[in-house]
């Protein structure tokens, strides 16, 4: 039904000498130099188009909580301002997700905040992002530099930007888990390096741009299998075939979803590792929660308001391979084999 609807878009470039703030965080200066050229990208994917739309629905979503919540919020959905983040040779422009001004002092808490990051300031840089579970499991450790680097350097030059540069010199980072409507929040600072590395490598892409040149630069990994840009970089026998069989194994690599697979599996393989070390760490501590009631003979000890203690259980079951063996007629009475359909990860292609 619905899921026929959803076709392949072409999308037609734009030429234009403004870059968008949104973009230019992307690493690779190939995928810039194709930008600005307006050469034509691949199709894109109808669910990547309403993943995008769902983006925009996640935010007025953040947004709409902000204001339940007593935050006074501003320039946010149809109202944002539009800012000139670096104007001379290289011009970059966008627009933020919004303004916080004067948060009550009872609200000021974050997850987390760089060194440098106050509340001395009356207005506060809004920007919100909702990734899917895996990538918002790697918030708490990685923050946004280390998980969304475009939108990282997007928000640095936000507050660089001609209109907010005397107005806010922090962010706050709004995270939402389009799947689980979890919460993260991240508090920045103003840090001009990161404009400045960004302007230089504008610059590069530029210079190639005005020779109608495109960089050397090719991703080896992942990237080059998904990218909008890969039919203009990479042969046909140097990209990977992303016919999908119709049975069997599929290849992650060739999927829409294969850098969402891949965290994933990193997410499944941690969690196992921990489940091996929660298991060890159990078993450990309950060795020395019995030596020392053993110790002092006695029936039990409180440990911070928990009671500790040996208990006594028992075990009953049936001998299967007895009955089986004595009672075979008995055994296949009351045998029974319930199939079960459960999703194995194995270590390796041959598992």
């Amino acid at each position: 039904m619905l899921r026929e609807t959803i076709k392949d878009e072409v999308v037609d470039p734009v030429i234009t000498d403004i870059w968008r703030a949104s973009e230019v965080g992307e690493l690779c200066e190939a995928y810039l130099c194709h930008v600005r050229l307006g050469n034509q990208p691949a199709k894109m994917p109808g669910r990547i188009r309403h993943l995008l739309d769902d983006g925009g629905l996640h935010e007025k979503d953040i947004v709409n909580r902000l204001k339940q919540g007593g935050f006074d919020t501003l320039y946010t959905g149809d109202d944002q301002l539009y800012v000139h983040c670096v104007d001379g040779d290289v011009r970059i422009n966008g627009h933020p997700d919004g303004l916080l001004r004067n948060i009550p002092e009872d609200l000021r808490r974050l997850d987390w905040a760089d060194e440098r990051f106050s509340w001395d300031s009356v207005y506060y840089l809004l920007e919100i992002t909702a990734p899917n579970t895996f990538a918002y499991q790697r918030y708490s450790q990685e923050h946004l530099r280390g998980v969304n680097w475009r939108k990282f350097v997007q928000t640095h030059l936000y507050l660089g930007s001609e209109e907010l540069r005397d107005k806010a010199h922090c962010a706050v980072v709004v995270v939402k888990n389009k799947m689980t409507s979890a919460l993260y929040e991240e508090g920045l600072t103003y840090d001009k390096s990161i404009v400045d590395t960004t302007v230089e490598k504008l610059k590069r892409v530029e210079e190639l741009v005005a020779r109608n040149e495109v960089s050397s630069m090719r991703c080896s990994d992942w990237h080059k299998d998904n990218c909008k840009f890969r039919h203009l970089c990479f042969a046909e026998n140097e990209v990977e075939d992303r016919t999908l069989p119709t049975h069997g194994f599929l290849d992650a690599d060739k999927l829409l979803e294969a850098q969402q697979l891949r965290e994933a599996l990193d997410a499944y393989v941690q969690g196992k590792e921990y489940e091996s070390l929660a298991k060890e760490l159990n078993e450990e501590s309950r060795r020395y929660f019995g030596e020392i009631i053993d110790q002092y003979d006695a029936e039990g000890i409180f440990v911070n308001q928990r009671k500790v203690k040996w208990t006594n259980s028992s075990w009953s079951g049936i001998d299967t391979e007895t009955l089986k063996l004595k009672y075979p007629d008995i055994y296949e009475e009351v045998h029974i084999v319930k199939p079960t359909h459960f999703i194995s990860v194995g270590r390796g292609k041959g598992d």
